[in-house]
């Protein structure tokens, strides 16, 4: 130590008062400083890591020296390395007092209180420390946490790139700097600051577990399992490290090795919240829905905010069907991380489900673009193309979660589910195949194949995938709902009600299975007869279905929707509209448009004129509802909605446009390949065209458009109790179903009075009287007659539609009055329905 300064020299403290006015002011005895050899006893303490002997050192001498500078830091930082936040503070503090523009004090105050979660008095003293030395390195860095906190990535990577430039030999600096380019996506960044740490410390293990979760999210799962290796063999009981790895092993398919990891972490760290939500989510997978319950619930006493346990938990209550707690938990996990991409993706599928397909785009695509490789992402990106039409895309989305993860059945089922709907079902059983060939087998797989297998009557093959289903968890309740529909199919009805009588339906937790198993028991109970449970089985069934939604019919909504197309499609706009089309030379088939409210015949009717050999049925194709959604918008560039935009001034459609809006859908037609060259129409039967008759008569002038009505109770009821989801909100109640089918026929009507023309068809004439009926639509169309349109039963075309069991059967007249068997569930909404029912010509009787 220095002798002891002049009375009337400056003070050594820094406080820049004369050492008798400052330090000295207590009389030379109190004031000598403390012997150098014990400050430098307490250094050598320091050093040597022994924080303890050297804070108590640096107390013991403060109580003779409270003045002392070099003391007051001494105690302070021993006591932060102590994990004595609180007491390091003061001591800063106290420093702070006696050296107000000492630059590292405020950087180490900053630290300190960011540790205890005060950050915004920590951002100012972190703030005055590089005011005061702009050269200080851990200033920036302790800035940079207080950004990353925050979810200020941008602004953390650029204080730590900061005090790299100023100090590149600390390796903690580079890791944090990697940590907020992997967070932010930056996946190659990051991965060069944790090699950058390593090549300073080759045995800093924060820095190869970092490097393995990048190297994991790369794909690149060999050397991410070689990182981990080495971070455990330098911290063997790092429960970070053991979780990390735990769950690479898990995505491997490694269940056991990934288990005895989790169990490794807890038993390391009893409170570590990432291997109970790891553990959770392995349970989940098994099935093993005790276990799952009780680790997320030790998770969320130990973190209630933690992102990864609500995003775990979002996606298991997605996965259930319990779609408004499943949007909770990924709001709640966002908040906590906003740039968390699984929370992201799941919120994007969330979003998907409820229709609200801008909000889906946003979220998917910024998950995409903070995690291109992440498999969770590229299932939602795969939904998002499906629904939005661009196949290929999908495909290659699920071709990658293949790759990636060949252990797991999701992405074997998302592209056997996507060959299906295309038609290949031999391309569909392929990818079940190599499902097994992988040992990716899951009863969910074989519940998915089983139902894909039925619905083109392979019924005995049904059966017996059903069965292996079984065989791996005898108590999944969706396979004994496929069992029950396989014996109704055979007209086994007290077969189907004794396996559905064997499950106690408040046993079944997810929404989706719940649904599925109370409209396949109303479904039996009407066939036999026995009416009044069957009504209570469909009401059940539609509220499991409303919570696996989570976003019901407004009526007011509705209302207002229709109330606005009426409002543009008047006489004098419709008669400016028909100015603008003109009729398009078509290469190839001419769309015939049958449309009609759900469960009204639509199917039927297609089955049927599909069965003449000059007519090419197409299905159920969204392209109409897609241009009126969202792509005419994007197409003809205007920032109106549709229908407003067919005439928005600010851009003015004309031939082009209009051509362009056609060819979107011609397109999309021609890339199904459903017609050849002896085509001369194609069907298109996706029933919620009715709505966009404008819009049709728009783009295809030329083309039949054949509306197919059935009595207003019937179609009431047979929507009400179809399994249908998303798109059919509208029958989350019977009353709802019943308030939108008056919407759409008061729709229909509407396009009639300003002149578009349309066949009508009523089912009950169709189903008495084929032949007749047909010949009409026949002439209508301008096709000649052909015999084969009497046995469209023995077509050998495959029906996705929920009719697909009744169209494949010789026309039956029992659905005809099938409202009198509910006379009493119907008397609500007949006041609903009694214009309807008048124009239509029928009664209630």
């Amino acid at each position: 130590m220095s002798p002891e300064p002049a009375r009337n020299a400056p003070c050594p403290c820094g406080s820049g008062r004369k050492y008798k006015r400052c330090c000295g002011a207590g009389g030379r005895g109190a004031s000598v400083a403390a012997s150098a050899d014990k400050v430098e006893q307490i250094f050598r303490f320091y050093q040597q890591g022994n924080f303890q002997a050297a804070s108590h050192l640096a107390e013991q001498l403060l109580r003779q020296q409270p003045n002392d500078a070099t003391l007051v830091e001494a105690a302070a930082v021993s006591a932060l390395q102590l994990g004595h936040v609180e007491h390091a503070v003061d001591r800063f503090n106290r420093l702070l007092q006696l050296q107000p523009d000492n630059a590292r004090t405020h950087s180490n105050l900053c630290l300190a209180l960011h540790l205890l979660g005060r950050d915004e008095a920590a951002f100012e003293h972190g703030q005055n420390a590089i005011r005061l030395d702009p050269k200080l390195a851990d200033a920036w860095n302790n800035l940079g946490n207080i950004y990353k906190t925050g979810n200020h990535l941008e602004g953390a990577r650029e204080h730590y790139e900061r005090a790299l430039s100023l100090n590149a030999g600390d390796p903690r600096v580079h890791v944090n700097a990697g940590t907020a380019s992997q967070l932010l996506g930056d996946l190659e960044t990051a991965e060069r600051r944790y090699r950058d740490a390593l090549a300073l410390h080759d045995g800093f293990a924060p820095a190869w577990n970092n490097l393995g979760a990048v190297l994991q999210k790369q794909g690149r799962y060999d050397e991410s399992a070689q990182a981990y290796r080495k971070a455990l063999k330098l911290e063997p009981a790092n429960p970070e490290t053991l979780n990390n790895y735990g769950v690479l092993l898990f995505e491997r398919g490694e269940i056991e090795a990934a288990r005895e990891l989790f169990e490794q972490a807890i038993a390391a760290d009893p409170d570590y919240v990432g291997a109970y939500a790891s553990l959770g989510n392995l349970h989940d997978r098994l099935q093993e829905q005790e276990a799952v319950t009780r680790y997320y619930d030790k998770a969320l006493l130990l973190d209630p905010d933690n992102t990864t346990v609500h995003c775990n938990l979002g996606y298991r209550c997605f996965e259930l069907g319990h779609q408004k707690e499943a949007v909770e938990h990924f709001i709640h996990a966002l908040k906590t991380d906003p740039n968390s991409a699984k929370a992201l993706a799941g919120l994007g599928k969330a979003m998907l489900r409820q229709d609200d397909m801008d909000r889906a785009v946003e979220y998917i695509g910024k998950a995409l673009q903070l995690a291109p490789r992440d498999i969770h992402v590229h299932m939602a990106r795969a939904l998002l193309d499906t629904r939005q039409r661009n196949l290929d895309s999908a495909e290659a989305e699920w071709k990658y979660v293949i790759e990636q993860q060949p252990g797991m059945s999701d992405g074997y089922i998302g592209l056997a589910t996507h060959y299906a709907e295309l038609g290949d079902q031999e391309a569909a059983r392929a990818q079940y195949h190599a499902a097994e060939a992988n040992q990716a087998v899951s009863p969910r797989l074989y519940h998915t194949w089983s139902g894909q297998e039925e619905k083109v009557h392979n019924l005995d093959e049904a059966e017996r995938l059903a069965h292996k289903a079984l065989e791996l968890n005898p108590s999944y309740a969706g396979l004994s709902i496929l069992r029950a529909r396989l014996a109704r199919r055979r007209k086994d009805l007290t077969g189907a009600l004794e396996i559905l009588q064997e499950i106690d339906p408040a046993t079944i937790e997810n929404n989706l299975i719940k649904a599925g198993y109370l409209f396949e028991l109303g479904n039996v109970l009407d066939k036999l007869g026995r009416y009044d449970e069957a009504f209570t089985a469909y009401d059940a069934a539609n509220q499991a279905k409303n919570g696996y939604i989570g976003r019901i019919y407004d009526p007011e909504e509705d209302r207002q929707k229709f109330s606005r197309w009426k409002t543009f499609f008047t006489p004098d706009n419709w008669h400016r509209l028909e100015k603008l089309s003109r009729p398009a030379d078509i290469k190839g088939a001419q769309p015939v448009f049958i449309v009609g409210f759900p469960r009204s015949g639509t199917s039927l009717l297609e089955q049927i004129l599909g069965s003449h050999p000059l007519i090419s049925p197409a299905g159920e194709l969204d392209s109409i509802t897609d241009l009126a959604n969202y792509k005419a918008g994007e197409i003809t560039g205007s920032n109106l909605p549709y229908p407003e935009l067919l005439l928005d001034a600010a851009a003015p459609h004309d031939g082009h446009k209009l051509a362009a809006l056609r060819d979107y859908y011609l397109s999309h037609l021609a890339a199904l390949g459903v017609t050849d060259g002896n085509s001369r129409w194609v069907t298109d039967k996706l029933p919620h065209n009715a709505i966009h008759l404008g819009l049709i008569a728009l783009l295809f002038p030329r083309s039949p458009i054949i509306h197919i009505s059935r009595h207003p109770l019937n179609s009431c009821l047979s929507a009400y109790f179809s399994n249908f989801f998303s798109a059919h909100r509208y029958t989350s109640s019977l009353e709802s179903t019943a308030r939108h089918y008056g919407q759409v026929m008061e729709m229909l009507e509407h396009y009639r009075s300003i002149g578009i023309h349309f066949l009508e068809v009523h089912y009950e004439d169709l189903v008495t009287d084929q032949e007749q009926v047909t010949r009409r639509i026949f002439d209508y169309i301008g096709a000649p007659w052909d015999d084969a349109c009497l046995q469209h039963h023995k077509s050998a075309r495959i029906v996705k539609t929920a009719s697909y069991e009744q169209v494949t059967q010789k026309i039956y007249t029992s659905s005809l009055y099938r409202y009198r068997n509910y006379r009493e569930a119907v008397q609500p909404i007949i006041p609903i329905l009694a214009s309807t029912i008048a124009r239509f010509g029928y009664t209630t009787d």
